[in-house]
């Protein structure tokens, strides 16, 4: 079906048309188009670079040193990637990205990047890992996108319009890597000039559910941490549903999409990478995301261990769960 042909109803967000419970979203055209359609390119170039790896299996791991966790060598050439195509694009802003030193002004436009989140799953042969680009402006994240390459997904947000998911076939992309092609600045992965026609995708709009008492609820887990205070949790609020899951941003993807209510994380070893980009998407779609103590997440220049914790939820949820941990 043509988009002349459909049905057409204006949603109340600009810059979009719904087209039988599907939308094409105008993204060029919103006040942050150009930072999101670049997060967007970045991403999926790190997804297939990742892919690439993931599926040949070609990959070195090691440890890194202060009990960080793993890193592998697509995690570095996939940050590579992303930091360049942010940097080109965005000169003046500052990046702050897992794998590199922090580089660019101490402004108000601060990128935070993982470029593979879910280490641990990605080395094991397990798919439940993610890219993850947020944009913080004085603080607040304000784009956010999120991309499983193993599945294709890709999830997006832009404060003041939404959150959205679609599909997009990243093998081209991924074969053109293992060719050694360069993607940047193509008309694959879109640029200035060329950019993606982002309205040609079938973007379906994320909310978050409406439970509202913790003993409906289901609450989104580390696969690879477990946590006692959690477990505490879970018998304080009687939570009925457990579901674990690699990758903090898929988890808070799946709260946003309306298929968990809620995630805590205690382990104070999250940084502002992890967190940026699911932020702005949980958020766009109507969830709330806070320290345990529920006091704002804060996004500074040279990022920190969020040691009090983080609480995501729908929302509905969140006091219940503030005043059970704090």
């Amino acid at each position: 079906m043509t988009l002349g042909a459909a049905v057409r109803m204006m949603s109340p967000y600009a810059g979009i048309v719904e087209m039988e419970s599907r939308l094409r979203l105008k993204i060029n055209d919103w006040e942050l188009g150009a930072e999101l359609d670049c997060a967007c390119s970045a991403a999926l170039e790190a997804g297939a670079i990742a892919l690439r790896a993931f599926t040949s299996r070609d990959f070195e791991v090691e440890e890194k040193a202060g009990g960080l966790g793993p890193v592998t060598t697509a995690d570095l050439e996939a940050n590579a990637a992303i930091c360049e195509a942010l940097a080109h694009r965005f000169p003046d802003d500052a990046i702050i990205a897992e794998e590199s030193v922090p580089a660019g002004d101490e402004g108000r436009r601060r990128w935070f990047v993982d470029p593979i989140d879910g280490t641990r799953e990605f080395a094991a042969g397990r798919r439940e890992f993610a890219v993850m680009i947020g944009l913080c402006v004085d603080g607040v994240p304000v784009v956010g996108v999120v991309t499983q390459p193993a599945t294709r997904a890709i999830v997006i947000a832009h404060a003041g319009h939404g959150a959205f998911s679609a599909f997009v076939d990243t093998h081209e992309l991924a074969s053109a890597r293992t060719r050694g092609d360069s993607l940047r600045g193509t008309s694959v992965l879109g640029s200035e000039r060329n950019p993606i026609d982002w309205s040609a995708q079938d973007w379906q709009q994320l909310r978050v559910s409406t439970v509202c008492k913790p003993s409906k609820a289901t609450l989104m887990r580390s696969r690879s941490s477990p946590s006692k205070r959690v477990d505490r949790l879970v018998q304080l609020l009687e939570i009925p549903n457990q579901r674990s899951m690699g990758s903090l941003g898929l988890k808070i993807v799946e709260i946003a999409s309306g298929r968990a209510d809620l995630y805590c994380n205690f382990k104070g070893k999250a940084s502002q990478w992890d967190i940026a980009g699911p932020q702005a998407i949980l958020e766009a779609a109507g969830g709330r995301m806070t320290t345990a103590r529920g006091e704002p997440l804060l996004y500074a220049a040279r990022p920190t261990p969020l040691s009090e914790g983080v609480v995501a939820s729908n929302s509905l949820l969140h006091d219940a769960i503030l005043a059970a941990v704090t």
